[in-house]
């Protein structure tokens, strides 16, 4: 791309209150994370505009688009946040090749070669604070891959609690280490900030990392519930008790409740505070008790919602439920019946990641002009007027009647922003999500649960149409 029109883009950001870095300012940022102001860079272009070979297989990092740039020798390379300007990945593909040689992943070398756990913790720390100075591991929950052997000579692993008293148990050809940074709400209890979270990946070996990647996103939400816990217990139910699940569940029942932190947004509005609530359901018909459990094989359920405003933000089944399915009695039954119904809205996924909750104003959904960035789509104002524009295509004009503006905010059409992005659309009923991709320029049939792709037109259809099974 063009490096004056990314500036002519930078210009619109800026007019919508935007302040976000350019090119020039993004690999100034690398150069001072290098120490080298001399360094010689190159543009390569958004990352999620990006193929896998373009990036050398590295992916996105962040929910929305960020600057992805590489050292002209393509030793090294980079992603930087335009909205913060940190480099939120680091990777060294020349330090990377000797760490997957055939000979280490055949294990055919010994744990006595490998530096020790406390030595590799010791070294994605000091590369931590080689760049940020002010780091406190002491804040942050840290997990590392261990590696082990089963019964069966099988070699396999998992990410553990790191101690320092760890020792390995097989040979592995890298270390990988994952810190995430713990806050305490108003009742004291644990909060894993999801935006404050580093990723080490190195030569173990050598302790020479490779691969660095770095969230640091301030909180900006309070962690002071203004929704109890009771009372987000009955929105949970009460979701249940609504479309598209009423009159199909006849039982749900909360099983597990905990607290946590959500994406709902572009910076700086990143973050929800959230319950996080599982619930078990079932339908005493059996018609329908594939979809939603049996009385003694429930189906499982977890129900995202804002403790600040009571809003479902995310409605999610996985396979099994938590305990075992019991006749319920009457006073569960009637807690159950008197949960208020709920409207949940949809919430848009985009590669298997959730974005953020959508506006639904007479029949047809909107996203902020913020989120529009997501899709790298640049939303325009000049007066009345809004312009929707590819970062790199041509200008949309959109009449009046197509924008609404509500809490000082720029709501444009979901449906138009995607269309300009190159992307298509898919709605789960299940998880009331709307999974997007990109167009296969085939044109190639989205295969899901309701059997291709919809326009956005047909998503209230077929919200009333959810589990209905035909005779």
């Amino acid at each position: 791309m063009k490096r004056a029109t990314l500036f002519i883009i930078i210009s619109f950001l800026v007019q919508l209150g935007w302040s976000m870095l350019d090119i020039n300012e993004a690999m100034e940022r690398v150069r001072q994370f290098e120490g080298s102001p001399t360094l010689s860079l190159r543009y390569v272009g958004l990352d999620q505009e990006l193929t896998w070979e373009d990036t050398g297989g590295e992916e996105p990092v962040l929910p929305w688009p960020c600057y992805f740039i590489e050292t002209v020798d393509k030793n090294r390379c980079y992603e930087v946040d335009p909205y913060t300007g940190q480099i939120v990945l680091w990777a060294d593909r020349v330090a990377i090749g000797p760490t997957l040689d055939y000979d280490r992943q055949m294990g055919n070398r010994d744990i006595s070669q490998m530096i020790s756990p406390a030595q590799a913790y010791a070294s994605a720390v000091n590369f931590i604070k080689s760049h940020d100075p002010g780091f406190n591991p002491d804040n942050y929950e840290v997990r590392v891959f261990y590696g082990y052997a089963e019964p069966s000579g099988a070699r396999i692993g998992k990410f553990i609690e790191y101690n320092h008293s760890l020792s390995w148990s097989v040979y592995q050809s890298w270390i990988s280490f994952s810190f995430q940074k713990v806050l305490y709400d108003a009742e004291q209890e644990k909060i894993p900030h999801l935006g404050d979270t580093i990723s080490i990946e190195m030569d173990s070996e050598t302790g020479n990392v490779y691969k660095y990647v770095r969230r640091n996103f301030q909180l900006n939400v309070s962690l002071v519930p203004e929704i109890s816990r009771a009372q987000a217990e009955q929105i949970a139910l009460g979701v249940f008790h609504s479309e598209p699940f009423s009159p199909y569940v006849s039982y749900a029942e909360v099983v597990r409740v905990n607290k946590g932190m959500a994406w709902v947004d572009v910076p700086p509005n990143c973050f929800a505070y959230v319950w996080v609530i599982d619930v078990n359901t079932y339908s005493d018909d059996p018609a329908y008790q594939e979809e939603v459990g049996a009385p003694y094989d429930p189906y499982g359920w977890k129900v995202t919602i804002d403790a600040h405003t009571g809003q479902v933000l995310t409605v999610e089944s996985y396979l099994g439920a938590v305990g075992k399915g019991v006749s319920p009695n009457n006073e569960k039954i009637e807690k159950f019946k008197r949960a208020s119904k709920v409207q949940v809205i949809p919430r848009i996924v985009k590669d298997s990641k959730p974005l953020f909750g959508v506006l639904k104003e007479n029949g047809k959904y909107y996203i902020t002009s913020g989120q529009a960035w997501a899709f790298a789509v640049v939303v325009e104002e000049k007066g009345k007027e809004v312009f929707l524009k590819k970062y790199n295509g041509e200008k949309n004009k959109l009449i009046a009647k197509e924008v609404i503006r509500k809490n000082g905010k720029v709501y444009v059409p979901l449906e138009e922003v995607l269309k300009i992005a190159g992307y298509e659309a898919k709605y789960v009923p299940k998880e009331n999500a709307i999974y997007i991709k990109k167009v296969n320029k085939e044109k190639e049939k989205v295969k899901g649960a309701i059997g291709g792709t919809l326009s956005l037109s047909a998503i209230s259809y077929v919200l009333c149409k959810f589990l209905r099974i035909l005779a």
